[in-house]
């Protein structure tokens, strides 16, 4: 943990940095990974916080913000040195300041290309207009929005496409769906991403069988994790008779971010708790990860959870039953059952 240890700089994804509870003994923070919030920049600008910005195609960081109190919007910042920044129209062309366009960056460290991909390659690098010196003389077009302000510093706004960041992964939500169509009982479907309360961003998936013989979550997970990692799996899934069309007959993505989680697919048979210990964990675990009703049986991992949820399940075990497990325990017993018996009181202090 990053609590009360006397390390002076980290780096942290912001959902990861709102999830924390208690005071970080730290002289500096840098927020990387994904957009965070204005309030979130405010409420640590006092640890000299500092919001990144810059795709992994261009050495990690192209842009870098020192986060102040008085800052009235989320600032990525300026470019660092080396790096140049241009804000585009679809005819890469240069926009004045206030107005939104593509982010395309020009860097010393700047990537070669995507591998075995000549086609993407050529789209996002491409020959810079403004520069022919090298190494300046390619530019990479990162598909995010955003403006220049007049103070000089650049705003992220959203990204163009249907690109979103999870826990600090840049995830296609089209490619799990192309993987969720390969199965033959499913005829249609379509992933998208929902925040929770907490500003966490998390996947959902919608299908449509082509029968009425349908699929389990937990068979539907398999198929996924056969070709995807873990962290593009959705974390809910729903069965539909059909999509729900809007006035130009179009998937109406806002009214399925509407539906009831409470109808999604079980992620497996609900196995009530059977011990008082079991019972006390229950809803520790539907509070973390925001589902209810938790079985016993049911997998963290497959309801939601991943390793930045961790410690916090692990404080809030230690709060509410003064007991604890370690990270690697949730991993070898990701259910509340199996979890339960390695749960051992924490040691008093004297």
């Amino acid at each position: 943990y990053l609590q009360n240890k006397p390390y002076t700089m980290a780096t942290i994804i912001p959902s990861r940095l709102k999830s924390l509870t208690h005071n970080l003994m730290l002289d500096k923070i840098i927020m990387a990974g994904e957009s965070c919030s204005l309030a979130l920049m405010r409420k640590w600008s006092t640890k000299v916080t500092l919001n990144v910005y810059g795709p992994t195609e261009t050495a990690i960081c192209a842009t870098a913000h020192y986060c102040l109190p008085k800052d009235s919007y989320v600032s990525i910042g300026r470019p660092l040195a080396n790096t140049k920044i241009y804000i585009l129209n679809d005819q890469l062309q240069p926009l004045p300041i206030g107005c939104i366009g593509e982010i395309c960056i020009s860097v010393i460290g700047l990537a070669t290309g995507y591998l075995n991909q000549p086609t993407l390659t050529a789209e996002k690098f491409i020959y810079n207009p403004f520069c022919n010196h090298p190494p300046y003389n390619r530019l990479y077009r990162s598909g995010d929005l955003g403006r220049f302000w007049p103070d000089g510093n650049l705003e992220f706004i959203w990204r163009m496409d249907q690109q979103v960041k999870i826990r600090g992964f840049r995830i296609e939500p089209d490619e799990i769906t192309a993987c969720l169509l390969t199965h033959p009982r499913i005829d249609q479907a379509l992933v998208l991403s929902k925040e929770n309360t907490e500003h966490e961003k998390y996947l959902v998936a919608f299908i449509v069988f082509k029968t009425k013989q349908t699929l389990s979550a937990t068979q539907l997970i398999a198929h996924l994790k056969q070709t995807l990692p873990d962290y593009m799996i959705p974390a809910l899934f729903f069965v539909l008779e059909h999509f729900p069309l809007n006035q130009t007959g179009k998937i109406d993505r806002a009214q399925l971010r509407r539906l009831d989680e409470q109808n999604a697919l079980p992620v497996s048979s609900y196995q009530p708790p059977e011990t008082e210990l079991q019972k006390q964990l229950q809803p520790i675990w539907s509070e973390l990860l925001h589902r209810s009703p938790i079985g016993i049986d049911d997998n963290f991992f497959d309801l939601g959870g991943h390793s930045l949820r961790i410690p916090s399940l692990i404080i809030a075990v230690e709060k509410a039953l003064h007991q604890t497990f370690s990270t690697t325990d949730i991993y070898q017993y990701p259910t509340i059952r199996a979890l339960a018996p390695c749960l051992k009181a924490i040691p008093s202090v004297s």
